[in-house]
């Protein structure tokens, strides 16, 4: 036995020997070990950077139970027709947006098809957003080669279309149900020209912070300013299918591509294109097909918690800050009855249920389940927010129809005898006293 354990022991030390070095590898081991063990350090904070906690945009992206995609398809030419599934596969599109959905949740898409020669306003609003540009671009071979890029300004273009789509929505249900209501705007432009349109000069789609735009013009290869493998990444711009996906995945849940990152250290983006890898409509270096992997899901399903944790504590803060302001005194003891105090304290306590199984479902990697607690609190925060403030405006006002005992100090009286006892103190400083003679 004695035997055996300390062979394995000696195994154990060989297969080591990589990490610790061993006395024929010279004095200079402990450098190369120091070398090693940061770029082992490197790779496991990249790894856990991109696929643990993998970044996500900035653009809101609440968790809503009614989703409605409305896709608007503007044309000019009739060369070729913009929706077929050779072209712009929605259905495809549908079922890859509904890898999002939940079981609590409902997705609707609604397709609004319009043409620049019958609506004058879209017509004025792209002739405002077209601009033209001249764009250095960087070949496989290494040459630069300056190109004339025709692009929309998103900027420009979204005010106007974002009046557009208010009109065509209607008037929504009440307040109650656009609470949990959320509109997702997609334009798309599908462009005849002698030169293709793009969006921000580059793109095909972009995600904004109320809309998605997108662009479709009539060349099917089209080599982009990016490369893979010594090959020019070549695009389909009659078929924006995959752009499209990856702006509405951004807008919707908050998604980016692959190969962003949020650098800490530094406050910045970087790109790591080593993550640009697989078929996903986030993989920048594919071009064909388009299919979202459980790894978006679950990256979207954890932007929801987050998000909707952050709301629901900044609606707790908000109605906490309303109780501290209602401060009781005898003027509003009598309004003091009609205050809510079990229903506030069963509203937050309900708060912090919901967080704590929320967490729990987190730790264990279940998303799903910890979405419908998070979305609990927000509805709880918001009932506790508005009784707290409520609760404030009755005590305020009891405090204004009654001022009795909290009356306003009386500064005027205080200066008035101030004021007393300052003359008559300079009269004695100041009149001389008269002294009287003495007789014998």
């Amino acid at each position: 036995s004695h035997t055996s354990i300390a062979s394995t022991d000696e195994e154990t030390v060989q297969q080591l020997a990589m990490v610790t070095g061993g006395p024929h590898e010279g004095a200079n081991i402990s450098l190369v070990q120091h070398a090693m063990f940061a770029k082992l350090g490197a790779l496991i904070e990249t790894t856990q950077r991109q696929l643990f906690t993998p970044s996500v945009s900035n653009i809101k992206a609440p968790y809503k139970s009614q989703v409605y995609f409305h896709l608007y398809m503007i044309t000019n030419h009739d060369t070729f027709k913009p929706d077929a599934k050779q072209n712009f596969d929605f259905e495809k599109f549908k079922a890859e947006m509904n890898q999002f959905k939940l079981p609590r949740q409902q997705f609707h898409f609604v397709i609004h098809k319009y043409s620049m020669a019958d609506d004058h306003a879209l017509a004025v609003a792209y002739a405002n957003a077209l601009r033209s540009a001249v764009v250095a671009t960087l070949k496989v071979d290494g040459r630069f080669v300056a190109t004339k890029r025709m692009y929309l300004d998103s900027q420009v273009l979204e005010k106007h279309l974002q009046l557009l789509h208010d009109h065509m929505a209607g008037a929504g249900p009440d307040e109650q149900a656009a609470i949990d209501k959320r509109d997702v705007a997609i334009f798309l432009f599908s462009m005849d020209a002698p030169l293709p349109v793009f969006i921000d000069k580059h793109y095909q789609a972009k995600a904004l912070d109320d809309m998605v735009i997108a662009v479709q013009s009539d060349e099917v290869e089209w080599d982009s300013h990016l490369s893979c493998n010594g090959k020019p990444v070549v695009w389909n711009l009659r078929n924006p299918l995959r752009p499209v996906l990856a702006a509405t995945a951004q807008h919707l849940a908050g998604v980016v591509p692959m190969h962003l990152s949020m650098d800490e250290g530094h406050g910045k983006v970087t790109q790591d294109w080593l993550w640009s890898v697989g078929c996903s409509p986030l993989s920048h270096t594919a071009t064909h097909v388009a299919n979202f992997s459980q790894f978006h899901v679950d990256t979207a399903h954890r932007n929801y918690i987050a998000q909707d944790l952050a709301l629901s504590l900044k609606l707790a803060n908000e109605g906490v800050g309303a109780l501290q302001r209602a401060a009781t005194n005898r003027d509003n003891a009598d309004a003091m009855g009609a205050v809510p105090n079990d229903r506030l304290v069963q509203m937050h306590v309900a708060v912090k249920l919901s967080w704590k199984s929320a967490l729990l479902d987190v730790r264990r990697l279940d998303f799903q389940s910890a979405i419908p607690h998070v979305h609990t609190a927000v509805r709880n925060a918001r009932h506790f927010r508005d009784l707290a403030v409520q609760t404030e405006q009755l005590v305020l006002l009891s405090q204004c129809l009654n001022p009795i005992y909290n009356a306003p100090f009386d500064w005027g009286m205080v200066l008035m005898v101030a004021a007393a006892v300052a003359v008559v103190s300079l009269y004695y400083l100041l009149v001389p006293v008269k002294s009287k003679a003495k007789i014998n």
